[in-house]
């Protein structure tokens, strides 16, 4: 909605309300009068435009109502537009792919941490087994040499 005063200027910084009056339910018995829902507002910047993104539920012949809320000087003064709403295209899908890609790389992620843990948990078991080995064949062999005995030479095969 274009806001502006007599003199065409644009009016900013002024608070639209944005209106939705279905025709679903006109010359059916069951609805009597045709009553507006809000679907929302928002403020008019510098050019006195105020925008508003908004996903109709219905199909079919309808009218939006825009009407300033926030100006006593131009309260009751309203616009009203009739449309033709011909399909419904809903927001989710875009808004759901860039999540799905962000899904797959942390499962990515995940698995490559979780088998990055593995090894080194691996290479850390064997480098301490290989430690603790090393480790006891020294003492064994100064036991072996506190007591006089023989040195045992490693096997060749």
């Amino acid at each position: 909605a274009r806001l502006t005063d007599a003199t065409g200027r644009p009016l900013g910084m002024r608070t639209v309300e944005f209106l939705f009056v279905p025709d679903f339910l006109a010359g059916s018995g069951q609805f009597t009068g045709r009553h507006p829902v809000r679907i929302g507002q928002a403020k008019t910047n510098v050019t006195g435009t105020a925008r508003l993104r908004w996903q109709p539920a219905l199909t079919g012949p309808a009218e939006v109502r825009a009407r300033v809320v926030d100006d006593e000087r131009l309260l009751g003064a309203e616009t009203r537009l009739t449309v033709d709403l011909k399909r419904i295209e809903s927001p989710e899908p875009r808004a759901i792919r860039p999540l799905a890609r962000v899904r797959r790389l942390t499962a990515v992620a995940a698995w490559g941490l979780t088998i990055g843990v593995w090894v080194l948990l691996g290479l850390t078991t064997g480098f301490t087994l290989s430690a603790i080995r090393q480790a006891g064949r020294k003492a064994q062999a100064e036991r072996q040499q506190e007591r006089g005995e023989p040195r045992e030479v490693p096997s060749a095969g």
